[in-house]
């Protein structure tokens, strides 16, 4: 919480036993204030310090840093050791004993909670006794820092005989001369529970703080900044994926812009770059690590081609900083070994991801606004009180809303997808075989296959509609006659897909727009094709029809312009580069809706030459990562 007189961090916990889709919510069963966490201020200009003061400051904000959190989670330190009888939420009293498993922090809070000191000193990090040297090092391991190892460096630094030697003992092992809190909290370890933190280590840090604004200095020396916010600007829109509008001139910038920056950039810079850019092969390797590590379920397969995304980002980290002299030693670069340790101990890195807990800064600033801004802890706690309250009749309201629907939905019956007579114009998806797995919508009027052939004879895609559509119905549903008459159709510009993520085997949804007229431009989204072949198959959509056969029988097709493969390459070809040529707009195709998997986002291949080529974008998110091989 920051506000003009007042800066604290909000301390939040979070119960490890439940899932992560209640556990990292904001209601009921989410994280729980317990208090905030004061921010010293340095009374003096830090510029005047000497070497020696500044050293005695950082270590008493060490101490009342860990003094909070004595008062904070003192009073557990009696369950942690000897358990404490809990009736559980199936009616079953069990002797449970709390502890403190991971922590989600940032670079300062993890050395303040670690009593070790900063990115500068010799050792900066807070798991392992790496030297600032070595930072760059990520496919080494280290010793690890250990409780039994900090406390025997703590108190020979205080049985020292001299200042000197004492602060030599605490330099070697980069430690401040404090009482760690949690070396007397049982169940609860200050090293190994501080968790990889993709928010602060690799969104907020590796790529926006460093391989972004690498990216960005490299144009600016070849004079092509604004060629890449053109390109950034023609990134096609995809669904929860932020569009960059001005990469280079934005002040600032959230992680969340950062991520999405990273997913987008490579087809905008690779032939702004000389050939064979070892920045363009150290961004994808960057890419796939960070993909991979985001992942929901990871099994130790994936954890071993980690390692090997780890590898390759260390080899051409090395060479970028042989062609642009950029370092790579800086203590959020030498994080990245220690998320392996934690995918295999703590499981996914959603789990311990500080993404949730920054949302409650502003719930915090509103809370602070709503006291006097004296005494405001008792306040504050109030308003959070009222807040548990009032989350938990709104949750009980909305359970029995849902129990009600549910007991309306049993007793009536599916209502049949509207018919030619019902041309209402309506954009109601309702009546749809929830079997199916996909959903029309957004419904344009009925017509016909000939009327729409005529009204459409502008458009290229449309040649010939009617007979294409004619064949295809009747080579598909062979049992079904056509006929000669009109066939019935109903447009629709909205298509929903539902599949199962090869991610964590849950089901996804993928909404694609088909439109000449979306948010004031035109939107027509590509989508994966189930075909026999061992290759993905790509698709544009071109038209969703809904079409009515004389029988009764209703038939969901889409009109599609396939993608296929092409020589074509870019000056670098990354690791999983897919390339596809989009065939001609007149030789579009029919398909079934059923045989559509899911949507994907493909990237124009800027200063490409015609016909269009477009790359396969295999890290909007983590099934259609996988899907691609990675």
């Amino acid at each position: 919480m920051s506000t003009k007189r007042v800066r604290m961090h909000p301390m939040i916990v979070r119960p490890a036993f439940l899932p992560g889709p209640i556990r990292n919510a904001s209601g009921n069963g989410g994280g729980l204030l317990v208090g905030y966490m004061p921010i010293i201020e340095d009374p003096a200009d830090p510029s005047d310090r000497s070497e020696a003061s500044k050293i005695v400051f950082a270590n008493f904000k060490r101490e009342v840093y860990h003094k909070v959190l004595g008062v904070v989670f003192g009073p557990m330190r009696g369950p942690a050791k000897h358990g404490e009888a809990v009736g559980c939420g199936d009616m079953i009293a069990r002797v449970l004993y709390p502890g403190i498993p991971y922590h989600s922090l940032d670079g300062e809070e993890a050395c303040a909670l670690a009593c070790c000191r900063a990115a500068l000193a010799n050792y900066p990090c807070p798991r392992c006794l790496v030297h600032r040297d070595d930072l760059d090092k990520i496919t080494q391991t280290f010793p690890p820092r250990t409780i039994e190892t900090m406390m025997r460096t703590y108190h020979d630094a205080l049985g020292a005989s001299t200042q000197t030697e004492r602060e030599e003992i605490l330099r070697n092992q980069g430690l401040h001369a404090t009482e760690n809190f949690f070396w007397s909290f049982p169940n609860s370890c200050p090293y190994s529970g501080n968790s990889y933190e993709t928010l602060h280590a690799d969104d907020g840090g590796k790529g926006g703080k460093h391989l972004i604004p690498h990216v960005k200095d490299v144009l600016r020396d070849r004079r092509l900044l604004g060629h890449l916010n053109q390109n950034m600007r023609q990134v096609p829109r995809w669904p929860g994926l932020k569009h960059i509008n001005n990469l280079t001139t934005t002040e600032y910038a959230d992680g969340q812009v950062h991520l999405d920056t990273l997913r987008c950039l490579l087809p905008c810079i690779v032939q702004l770059l000389p050939r064979n850019s070892p920045l363009v092969h150290c961004i994808r390797a960057y890419a796939q690590f960070r993909i991979m590590i985001s992942l929901r379920c990871i099994t130790e397969a994936q954890i071993e081609r980690l390692r090997g995304y780890i590898a390759d980002y260390e080899k051409w980290c090395k060479e970028v900083t042989k062609t642009t002299h950029k370092s790579f030693k800086f203590p959020k670069q030498h994080h990245t070994p220690h998320v392996l340790e934690d995918l295999v101990e703590k499981g996914a890195t959603y789990n311990y991801s500080a993404r949730p807990g920054e949302g409650f800064h502003q719930e915090s600033h509103d809370a602070y606004e709503q006291t006097n801004g004296k005494n405001v802890d008792p306040q504050v706690t109030r308003i959070e009180e009222n807040k548990e309250v009032m989350a938990a009749i709104r949750m009980a309201v909305d359970a029995s809303d849902k129990a009600s629907g549910t007991r309306r939905a049993e007793n009536t019956t599916d209502e049949p997808r509207d018919s030619p007579a019902d041309d209402d114009g309506a954009d109601d998806p309702g009546g749809i075989d929830r079997r199916q797995h996909w959903a029309l919508g957004a419904s344009d009027p009925f017509t016909d296959a000939q009327s729409l052939e005529i009204s459409q004879r502008a458009n290229s895609a449309f040649q010939k509609f009617d007979p294409k559509l004619r064949t295809f119905l009747q080579t598909n549903i062979p049992d079904d006659a056509v006929g000669t008459g009109p066939i019935k159709i109903r447009p629709y510009k909205c298509l929903y897909l539902k599949y199962q993520s090869l991610e964590d085997w849950s089901e996804a949804r993928d909404i694609m727009r088909c439109s000449s007229r979306f948010h004031q431009r035109e939107r027509r989204d590509c989508v994966l094709v189930n075909t026999e072949g061992s290759d993905l198959t790509c698709a544009r959509l071109c038209g969703l029809f809904a079409c009515y056969l004389p029988s009764g029988r209703t038939c969901d097709v889409a009109l599609v312009q396939y993608f296929k493969s092409t020589k074509w390459r870019p000056r670098t070809e990354w690791a999983g580069c897919r390339v596809y040529e989009e065939k001609a707009i007149s030789r579009t195709e029919f398909v079934m809706l059923r045989f559509l998997v899911r949507g994907v986002h493909m990237i124009p291949a800027f200063d490409s030459l015609k016909p269009p080529i477009h790359y396969l974008n295999d890290t909007v998110d983590g099934d259609i990562f996988l899907r691609a091989g990675n």
